[in-house]
């Protein structure tokens, strides 16, 4: 998934990522990859607030835990 958004710009895979969460919308890496694509944007309010939707629906995977903590600290004034 992440993979085929690797040569494209944030825009795009935003666009990638808001079509996934439509068909997963309880996918927490899907909610990850789209905070990742905001934080490139600079747009830190929609990457805390699409962070706090992965770590919602996040219950069992301790890297997407730690990864999700780093970036909410990376977007945090």
């Amino acid at each position: 998934l992440c993979g085929k958004c690797d040569s494209v710009c944030p825009t795009q895979a935003i666009d990638y990522f808001q079509r996934a969460i439509r068909i997963e919308p309880r996918d927490p890496l899907n909610w990850f990859y789209l905070a990742q694509n905001y934080w490139h944007l600079q747009d830190y309010a929609q990457c805390r607030a699409m962070l706090q939707r992965s770590m919602s629906y996040n219950q069992f995977d301790q890297d997407l835990k730690r990864n999700s903590m780093i970036l909410l600290q990376q977007c945090s004034p």
